[in-house]
């Protein structure tokens, strides 16, 4: 499953699939300054950077590692952002004002102005790619391009039927917070 995963990213991101197999390439950590806290990320392989973000929210993205591995191995410089609360960033969850989508749109920005790059490739998988989209919606000339791997939609509105399921199960005080926020 992560080798056809892998393989499809080569392949849409427009990179050699020759030479791939057997090649080994050690992760860096690495850290830059968002906020109220330091966030992670490993740094794999070499040349044109890609940003890969991992799903949840609230998932180690360790389990990308394979993908970012092949990635490196045909040449490409990935990124595997340990995101707000998440695997080496999980006590960065004390920045509560941070710990929502704009927050987390705000953190991927410093890391583009840590990075000096101009633009940003990233590739999103399940709310890493919500995440992907909200960042390219706020800073569309600052985005190289974007991968979405089984994402959710950037609205409830989107999916109804969904919306209206997932509200029915929450509880009373659920019910109360969420109208109150509506507000």
């Amino acid at each position: 499953m992560v080798r056809r995963l892998a393989l499809f990213l080569l392949l849409a991101l427009g990179t050699p699939i020759s030479g791939i197999a057997g090649v080994q390439t050690r992760p860096v950590l690495m850290t830059y300054p968002s906020g109220c806290k330091v966030l992670a990320y490993e740094e794999y392989g070499g040349g044109k950077p890609i940003v890969l973000l991992g799903g949840g929210p609230g998932i180690n993205p360790v389990y990308l590692a394979p993908v970012a591995t092949m990635l490196a191995a045909a040449g490409r410089r990935v990124l595997l952002l340990d995101q707000r609360g998440t695997g080496r960033s999980a006590d960065a969850i004390s920045c509560r004002e941070r710990m929502n989508l704009a927050g987390s749109v705000a953190d991927l920005e410093a890391l583009r102005v840590y990075l000096r790059v101009d633009k940003l490739a990233i590739t999103g998988h399940s709310f890493g790619g919500m995440l992907a989209m909200a960042y390219a919606q706020q800073h569309p000339d600052r985005v190289a391009g974007l991968l979405l791997l089984d994402t959710g939609p950037m609205s409830h509105a989107d999916f109804p039927t969904e919306s209206i399921a997932v509200r029915a199960r929450l509880k009373p005080a659920e019910r109360t917070a969420f109208a109150e926020r509506k507000q």
